[in-house]
């Protein structure tokens, strides 16, 4: 058997190709602006291995940055926004009066499950539709809700890649991407078992 037909080679190449593509999605989200769209492009490089496994990340990455650029930074830049008002109220709830105080908070908890929900589908809904920023985010709450299994698993996911990322920051190089991919992969199934 020769080597380069080799599984062993086959996953060298693969781990090669995370720690690339991890570096590349380090450094094209250091700028906030563009967490987004690097994040989108990262998905979409998941989205072609479910295609085509032995493809190379750099092709779908760059078709999908420069492709949709626009449209996934303003997602991105509504995502903050929304983000950004319920860290603001979260910080206001205690000045309020008591029985506004529970009321805002009951309200606040909500919109806070709704965020975290739709937030382990977003990316996967922009990678595998051709939905605009709206339909988008909309899709991603409805399926961050419906499908809560498949949403708290996202979510142990990224807890746990950021709990290793606390403890060792090297580990954000892989951990970043292989929980992108674990997530891309678990709602790829949800979506792939609900269109039949």
């Amino acid at each position: 058997m020769r080597l380069l037909d080799s599984r062993l080679y086959w996953w060298l190449n693969r781990l090669s190709s995370y720690v690339l593509l991890g570096g590349l999605w380090l450094l094209l989200s250091s700028p906030v602006v563009t967490f987004f769209p690097a994040t989108a492009a990262l998905f979409a490089v998941f989205r072609a291995w479910q295609d085509n496994p032995d493809d190379a990340f750099y092709l779908p990455f760059f078709g999908r940055l420069r492709a949709r650029f626009v449209s996934d930074a303003l997602l991105g830049l509504l995502w903050l926004l929304i983000g950004a008002l319920l860290l603001i109220n979260a910080v206001l709830l205690p000045q309020l009066a008591l029985p506004a105080r529970l009321i805002a908070f009951a309200s606040l908890s909500l919109a806070a499950v709704l965020y975290t929900a739709a937030s382990a589908f977003i990316f996967p809904v922009r990678v595998s539709t051709e939905l605009g920023v709206w339909a988008s985010a909309r899709a991603a709450v409805i399926l961050g809700m419906s499908q809560l299994g498949t949403t708290l698993l996202c979510v142990l996911a990224v807890a746990l890649a950021a709990g290793a990322f606390w403890l060792f920051p090297p580990t954000l190089l892989l951990s970043g991407v292989g929980v992108a991919h674990l997530t891309y992969w678990l709602c790829h199934r949800t979506l792939k078992r609900l269109a039949t």
